[in-house]
């Protein structure tokens, strides 16, 4: 949304104007899972042969005592709060995401690979480049991504 004033000027939209924070938020929280991974497959489409796909987890401290994915895990800034982490997955020219995902405070980045591969099959591509820094690593993540991938049917296919 950052952005979006100028973009509001250079093309028409059915808003017409700028969107008030408030209507933003509405904006976003009606879109779908299903609309939601459309998303990512068509910006994947777009981009897989042009560019490494960067993929990196932020952990984000939490007082909240009602969210269920706020869990003690490895805290980066080592403030001994619980956390919720949140996965990204963006081209490194567009900047644009192709996935994000929100992720328990005590999941291992190792860990967070696994089902990224896992879910990335519903972008069917072959050829994708990830780019990953050394918390990633792991001989079974390195492993699991020279193994031919299974197409998998999501919701979104249709």
């Amino acid at each position: 949304m950052l952005g979006f004033p100028k973009w509001a000027k250079l093309h028409q939209h059915p808003y017409g104007d700028v969107i008030a924070s408030l209507r933003s938020s509405e904006i976003f929280a009606s879109i779908t899972e299903d609309e939601r991974y459309q998303f990512f497959l068509l910006q994947a489409k777009r981009r897989v042969e042009r560019e490494f796909w960067c993929y990196d987890t932020t952990s984000i401290s939490s007082y909240s005592e009602q969210l269920k994915q706020v869990r003690y895990g490895k805290n980066k800034e080592d403030d001994r709060l619980p956390q919720i982490n949140l996965a990204l997955l963006f081209g490194q020219d567009s900047h644009l995401p192709f996935y994000y995902r929100k992720l328990p405070g005590n999941i291992t980045d190792v860990t967070t690979v696994r089902n990224l591969l896992s879910e990335m099959d519903f972008l069917v591509h072959q050829k994708v480049k990830l780019v990953m820094d050394r918390g990633f690593y792991s001989e079974s993540n390195v492993n699991a991504r020279l193994r031919p991938t299974k197409t998998l049917q999501r919701r979104c296919s249709s």
